[in-house]
């Protein structure tokens, strides 16, 4: 129920017509940090998304913002993406090849 609602408010507040990007970005910011927090719900999603992809939570809780939460959609964008910045991260990581 509480990711629903936090869902919710990001959608409705990410979507509104007028709003700021500086407001726009803030409200990105405030939902980043909830996904990151270890102690709440939310960062099981976090943990989920990091264990399919192999990614950090930093980049896992920025794909689940993205995602508006949902958690398939994270783990395609990350997976399907051709984002330079992404490929930095994983290439650590893909070095047995």
């Amino acid at each position: 129920m509480e990711k629903r609602k936090f869902e919710e408010t990001v959608t409705r507040e990410t979507q509104m017509c007028g709003v700021p990007r500086e407001q726009r970005e803030e409200i990105r910011r405030e939902a980043k940090a909830k996904y990151l927090d270890r102690e709440g719900k939310l960062y099981l999603d976090v943990k989920l998304v990091m264990s399919q992809v192999g990614c950090t939570e930093d980049v896992a809780a920025e794909a689940l913002v993205a995602q508006e939460g949902d958690i398939v959609n994270a783990i395609v964008e990350l997976t399907l993406t051709d984002d330079e910045e992404l490929f930095k991260v994983f290439a650590p990581l893909n070095k047995n090849g």
